[in-house]
């Protein structure tokens, strides 16, 4: 995933602070799209890649739902891409704040990979519990994966057979 700092619902309200915090976040975003786009290109090169030894390889691109990044031309593409969708949600991931909270940030990750699919699509918010509020240190926290996300993908993607139709991996 990219830094989305740039993109999320704080970044339009600040937005409207003055010319300086403008043209940083202007900035910010420049260098997200600019890193979106060499993503597109990587995929580009797997999908090569793949042709050339007859088989195929997967990716999945994560960023909050509702970050402004998702409405661009390059997340339009990434969508476009990589059309599967899962929504998870932090809390039920284990994402807590320094007081212990359990905090709502919810991923939206786009894949070609359907190992990916049912596994994270499982941790949505039970809705039993208060949310603590993303903000402060608590913010660059939210930055990293849980532990638990982390187990979640790599179990999907190391334990799911890959299939081989007509002598060509899947």
């Amino acid at each position: 995933a990219l830094p989305c700092t740039a993109w999320s619902s704080w970044s339009r309200l600040n937005y409207q602070r003055g010319e300086e915090t403008r043209q940083k976040i202007d900035d910010q975003r420049a260098a997200s799209m600019c890193m979106v786009r060499r993503f597109l290109g990587f995929l580009d090169e797997l999908e090569q890649l793949a042709a050339t030894c007859s088989g195929t390889l997967r990716a999945a691109f994560e960023w909050p739902v509702g970050c402004l990044g998702w409405c661009r031309a390059e997340g339009r593409e990434v969508c476009k891409r990589l059309p599967m969708r899962v929504v998870c949600a932090g809390c039920a991931l284990g994402l807590r704040s320094l007081k212990d909270e359990p905090l709502l940030k919810r991923w939206q990750i786009q894949t070609d990979d359907e190992r990916l699919v049912e596994p994270l699509s499982q941790y949505r918010c039970s809705g039993d519990h208060r949310h603590g509020v993303i903000e402060g240190e608590d913010t660059a926290r939210t930055a990293y994966y849980p532990p638990a996300m982390a187990e979640v993908v790599g179990v999907a993607v190391t334990t799911s057979p890959l299939q081989i139709v007509d002598g060509n991996v899947q």
